[in-house]
């Protein structure tokens, strides 16, 4: 009786650690689908305004300007 119980506590052990593996990489794989969900499926909030001026471009005019005009200090 003693070798059928450890031969069924042995067992069980082993089918519980195996449960919890197979668990382990089920969760693992939930895991990666939820944060692929929340990733394909978020909305990410970005301020609404209209274009701003080109900052950049304007002041590249300005400096040609200052460089073609006769009186060097005066802008248009």
């Amino acid at each position: 009786m003693n070798d059928e119980i450890k031969s069924t506590l042995e067992s069980a052990a082993f089918e519980i650690r195996d449960l919890r593996r197979q668990r382990d990489l089920l969760q693992a794989k939930v895991d990666g689908f939820e944060l692929a969900g929340a990733l394909l499926f978020a909305r990410v909030q970005e301020p609404s305004r209209g274009m701003s001026e080109d900052i950049a471009w304007k002041c590249e005019k300005m400096a040609q300007r200052l460089a073609q005009s006769p009186n060097s200090g005066e802008v248009k």
